[in-house]
């Protein structure tokens, strides 16, 4: 999906925004989900390996070409449902035309500007929106130990306090062992329904039936989330 300079020049990035937030900003990409939801695929990616516990990541899967932003922690909080909603419309147009790498950037910009938003007490949400998308400043590229993971291969990884890079050439190397079952086979995508329960957040930001929706992962933390096709 990326060139090696694309790589390279995202990797330079990642690595100046792991000194700012303190929480972990990861891209997945991944041929198949396999026996896994989208859903299910990119919380269960990040409870069972090296993240935070804030966080968010997005998932990009080639088979069912769907994508899926899965927070946890207080993310939840930064990224509303209507913020994902947001963030998921300003990078489809990107992803539908096959420019990953501008939809990656573009990703991260917009999480940039949402925890930039969220650290002042009043998170994007429903009835406050960026106003528009061309109005919003590429501003520095943001987080504090970042995942990116390329076409389910390539794993890099910036930990917390670790600005070391590790590559592995199996994305089944990076899973925690006997933690995520990923059979190798081409199983067909199955939409599952997902419960999801209103949180009650005291933040204020909420108008109009706003917020954050949060359900449950595999592992028993609750992840907040949504996502589409491109």
């Amino acid at each position: 999906l990326l060139s090696s300079k694309e790589v390279a020049d995202l990797r330079e990035d990642l690595s100046i925004l792991s000194d700012k937030w303190g929480c972990d900003i990861v891209v997945v990409t991944t041929n198949s989900t396999y026996d896994k939801t989208i859903t299910e695929y990119a919380d269960d990616f990040y409870d069972y390996n090296i993240f935070e516990k804030d966080g968010v990541l997005l998932l990009i899967d080639m088979e069912s070409r769907g994508w899926w932003i899965s927070t946890t922690g207080s993310c939840i909080d930064a990224f509303t449902d209507a913020g994902i909603e947001w963030i998921g419309n300003d990078i489809t147009k990107s992803l539908s035309k096959g420019n990953y790498n501008k939809a990656f950037r573009t990703y991260m910009k917009d999480c940039d500007m949402f925890l930039k938003q969220a650290e002042k007490g009043k998170p994007y949400d429903r009835g406050h929106m960026p106003v528009t998308k061309g109005m919003v400043a590429m501003a520095g590229f943001v987080s504090a130990g970042i995942g990116l993971i390329i076409s389910g291969i390539t794993v890099l990884v910036f930990a917390s306090g670790n600005k070391s890079v590790r590559s592995v050439d199996n994305a089944a190397s990076y899973v925690v062992d006997g933690s995520l079952n990923l059979n190798l086979k081409n199983d067909e995508f199955i939409n599952k329904t997902v419960t999801r329960t209103r949180i009650e957040r005291d933040s204020g930001s909420r108008s109009g039936g706003g917020g954050s929706s949060i359900h449950m992962g595999s592992s028993g933390t609750s992840h907040g989330g949504g996502g589409g096709h491109f």
